[in-house]
């Protein structure tokens, strides 16, 4: 038997490679979403971004700052601690992370469960944001996404720790997306793929609500709080209960 400090070295060696691997892949996969949010018109170049945690360290990558689709790549990606901070000498680490980097922090200090973050201000989320009122919750997919209808959060854009406070807390533990006025959408999910699922039904849905609202007041038109609930509940079921639910192609997802 290998003495005891040689057997730490080992483990802390296997544990070591192991991010490696894990930073790799999420760098790739943080550089191959960013440049799908620009790609799909969910964001107005270079306000919006994605990030994912490193679930084997305290780390999350997220895009640099004026991540243009052109300049889009997995070594540009930057390696962050859970404090938004850049980590130095490290592959990236030349480039200033988003700037949304300290909201991202917050929300993956506050929610063990956020693995991924999705930040876009796609159009017609944007525009219901400004005015500042409840997105009703109006079709099948909206509900088996959001559960009901989705609050829009105001908070104070001039004080920097403001819009960290007001979408962690519009969150929570149990919300997974947050719309924000005057800044767009933030989505969480188990993996970039679901968080970007989650983004993109919003705008759907604040797409389908702005094109209602033209003729007339939209309150007898959302679906009931109790049914969107229940679809919610039963979409959430589907999801866990499919053992391929992760795999390209599968799930609840609506175009």
């Amino acid at each position: 038997m290998p003495p005891k400090d040689v057997a730490g070295t080992t483990e802390g060696y296997a544990a070591g490679v192991k991010a490696e691997v894990a930073i790799a892949r999420t760098r790739a996969d943080v550089a191959h979403r960013q440049a799908e949010l620009e790609q799909r018109g969910l964001v107005a170049c270079p306000r919006g971004n994605v990030s994912a945690r490193i679930t084997a360290a305290d780390l999350f990558v997220i895009a640099p700052a004026g991540a243009f689709l052109d300049k889009i790549s997995p070594e540009r990606m930057v390696l962050c601690d859970l404090d938004g901070v850049a980590l130095p000498e490290v592959l990236g680490s030349e480039r200033l992370p988003s700037a949304d980097a300290a909201v991202h922090s917050r929300i993956y200090r506050e929610i063990p469960t956020a693995l991924a973050i999705v930040h876009t201000d796609s159009p017609y989320a944007l525009a219901w944001a400004a005015r500042a009122t409840t997105l009703p919750c109006l079709t099948v997919a909206a509900a088996e996404v959001f559960g009901g209808p989705v609050p829009v959060t105001v908070t104070d854009l001039a004080e920097p720790a403001a819009l960290g406070d007001a979408v962690a807390g519009a969150l929570g533990s149990q919300n997974s997306v947050a719309l924000v006025r005057a800044v767009g959408v933030f989505a969480v999910g188990a993996d970039l793929r679901e968080a970007m699922r989650i983004a993109s039904t919003l705008e759907v849905a604040a797409r389908h609500a702005l094109l209602v609202s033209h003729s007339g007041p939209l309150d007898d038109l959302a679906l009931d709080d109790t049914v969107a609930a229940a679809l919610h509940e039963r979409a959430s079921r589907h999801a866990t209960s499919t053992p391929d639910a992760t795999a390209p192609g599968s799930g609840l997802t609506h175009n």
